[in-house]
């Protein structure tokens, strides 16, 4: 099970548009009003933002300077996805390869249950995340034939026929720098609006958790 079964349990009796693009967001007297691509309107309460901090202050730009936006930054990752037949021989499930490594972190999915075959994913240190973040595929997947025996006899790729290859690019992929105190900025003025997530709370999944919480209970008292 990946860490996506829990918020989809949470909104499995919600109503969620997927690949819906917000690209304007207007503040009324007691709501917010935010348009799609295709000026679709949606109107809401309470605004909750949990994008990076770079996406919120294109959508809303009067927070730009905001102390406690200015200063959050990201750091990218390339992230790769490897699927084949024949099983990957290393003795772990997943394990951390060191910020020196061209490639810091590498899980076998089908070790850790969420795969029926033998898959990798792996996560780009923030220095080979830089260099080949605008590259090619094939150029990023001919780095990896090379360095990845390096790491490891098991991570051999030209071993066996892929089945399924992928490269994803986050922008904003690791928050850079401590966290925010409070860990979230919530704003009352006219309708209430809400940003959290791990931008403001120093990183990692449980940060991007307690912001949220956090920013919640700070709503619910205004209530």
């Amino acid at each position: 099970m990946g860490m996506s079964a829990i918020p989809k349990e949470l909104a499995k009796n919600l109503r969620v548009n997927f690949e819906t693009k917000v690209v304007r967001i207007e503040r009324q007297a007691k709501a917010w009003s935010l348009w799609d691509e295709n000026e679709n309107r949606l109107d809401c309460r309470l605004l909750v933002m949990t994008c990076p901090t770079p996406q919120i202050t294109t959508l809303l730009p009067e927070f730009k300077d905001h102390p406690q936006i200015k200063n959050v930054s990201y750091r990218p990752c390339l992230a790769v996805l490897i699927c084949r037949e024949l099983p990957f021989e290393m003795e772990w499930t997943a394990k951390w390869m060191g910020r020196e490594s061209s490639v810091e972190w590498i899980c076998d999915n089908q070790k850790k249950g969420i795969s029926p075959l033998p898959a990798l994913t792996m996560h780009f240190s923030k220095n080979a995340s830089e260099k080949y973040f605008d590259s090619p595929d094939e150029e990023v997947f001919r780095m990896l034939e090379v360095s990845l025996p390096n790491l490891h006899r098991g991570l051999n790729l030209h071993r066996g026929d892929f089945l399924y290859r992928a490269v994803h690019r986050w922008r904003y992929s690791q928050p850079i720098g401590a966290a925010i105190h409070p860990p979230y900025l919530y704003d009352q003025t006219l309708a209430p609006l809400l940003m959290v997530g791990d931008g403001f709370s120093g990183g990692r999944v449980e940060g991007a958790i307690q912001s949220t919480l956090s920013g919640l209970n700070k709503w619910q008292e205004t209530q």
